[in-house]
């Protein structure tokens, strides 16, 4: 009879595809699934008898129909492994698309955010060195209106700005406005008429006129005031209320109307397009 070592009995089962692990051996040996004796020579090991062995290999190996089982099994295990790995990896690659075709995107709005700001501020200096008119120091010298009236900003049909000088209507059209205007203000309608007058060939959007005449209207009639209530210097010319700073100076209320409005629609423009800005970007 020969005996093996718990090692030497691993050995053999693992050519024979049993196991994998000595430890599961000296489990199945502690269980008694498999006979073994405790060694004379050293009471923590085991000894196994060889011919027991090699019956309990032959009742314990597994059949070639295991072994295809098994491999299958691995292989199909292998293959779900690699379709979630290529799932993912074209996943990565979709999503990398999107975020360099986004930041592209960014970029070229970025781009068109700064030619639009170049050209405000190229707008905004201009009219900061236009001439500033101040009043004449003799009282009785009036202001030549033509003088003093502001560029209305309009779109040519390739949509670039160009100026234009503002016409004046008729002196005859003006009659009775002008009465009203050198004496106590305007009313509500008579300034309604100006500003039909001066926005009937206006191309731009419908909202950005409508801010514009609702700040004409609420500050030139405060408190709900039925005439329009604005300041006037020690010589008696109108003081525009739109203007920060030194401001201009009129010697009629419906000449300073006359060139409010285009200035007050440019600016109702300017901010349409700065708020449209800070909506996109978040700023």
């Amino acid at each position: 009879m020969a005996w093996l070592t718990v090692w030497e009995a691993f050995e053999r089962m693992k050519r024979e595809g049993i196991s994998k692990s000595i430890h599961t051996i000296i489990q199945w040996i502690k269980e008694g699934k498999l006979k073994a004796e405790k060694s004379s020579h050293k009471q923590d090991e085991w000894r196994i008898d060889s011919n027991h062995l090699e019956q309990w290999i032959q009742e314990h190996k597994p059949s070639d129909m295991d072994i295809v089982t098994e491999l299958t099994k691995a292989i199909k295990t292998i293959r779900e492994a690699y379709e979630e790995v290529k799932k993912e990896r074209d996943r990565l690659q979709t999503e990398n698309e999107l975020l360099q075709e986004t930041n592209k995107q960014l970029r070229a709005d970025n781009e068109q955010l700064k030619e639009k700001l170049e050209r405000l501020t190229i707008e905004l200096n201009q009219r900061a060195q236009e001439p500033k008119h101040e009043p004449p120091t003799d009282p009785n010298q009036k202001l030549d209106h033509k003088s003093i009236s502001l560029p209305a900003i309009v779109e040519s049909a390739e949509g670039l700005p160009v100026e234009i000088l503002q016409e004046t209507e008729p002196e005859e059209k003006m009659e009775s406005v002008q009465e009203e205007s050198a004496s106590e203000g305007l009313t509500k309608e008579q300034v309604e008429e100006i500003w039909r007058r001066v926005t009937k060939d206006t191309m731009e959007d419908e909202d950005v006129v409508t801010n514009s005449k609702n700040l004409l209207f609420s500050t030139l009639f405060k408190n709900d005031h039925p005439r329009t209530v604005i300041e006037r210097t020690e010589e008696g010319y109108y003081i525009c209320p739109f203007r920060s700073g030194h401001g201009k100076y009129f010697d009629r209320v419906d000449r300073l109307i006359e060139t409010a409005i285009p200035y007050l629609i440019r600016h109702a423009k300017i901010q349409k397009i700065r708020d449209a800005e800070r909506k996109k970007y978040g700023y």
